[in-house]
């Protein structure tokens, strides 16, 4: 089952560009059909909501680092346990200031813990494809939402 999971999230990477890895290696990551890493996220500085947006992109980047073929879709439950607790960080900071973006970061976190909780029911090709596709979803409306917040910081 490991074997279909590598390439499972291995063919769902080949169409996002991700340089995670091979199917055909067996180390293709959740990082691949996420994001690994983001430039011009905040630094920090300036407003609250700047160092926990930085917070959120790296617990986001941890996510898509799991391994769901060597840890299984449980390792994936797991890591977003943080992004959540950072996610209610970002939403309490922006203090409504993004409201449009937290409501999405809500929705596409919600989405992620359906995906993976349907896959831990039926691990399928098709279960497996729809972690991907919403962790992906999330790693890119976090990237955004880092973006706008990064000319206030």
């Amino acid at each position: 089952m490991a074997g279909v999971l590598v390439l499972l999230l291995g063919a769902a990477a080949a169409g996002c560009g991700g340089d995670g890895g091979s199917a055909a290696t067996g180390t293709t990551t959740a990082a691949t059909t996420s994001a690994a890493t983001t430039t011009g996220a905040p630094t920090g500085t300036g407003q609250p909501v700047c160092s926990s947006v930085a917070a959120l992109q790296t617990s986001v980047n941890a996510l898509g680092d799991v391994d769901v073929g060597a840890s299984g879709v449980a390792a994936v439950q797991s890591s977003l346990g943080a992004v959540k607790a950072d996610a209610q960080d970002v939403v309490r900071d922006a203090q409504g200031q993004y409201a449009e973006q937290t409501d999405q970061l809500k929705t596409d976190l919600a989405a992620v813990e359906s995906a993976v909780q349907t896959a831990q029911g039926t691990a399928s090709a098709e279960t497996l494809r729809g972690v991907g596709t919403a962790i992906r979803t999330l790693g890119a409306d976090v990237r955004t939402l880092s973006h706008d917040v990064a000319s206030t910081c």
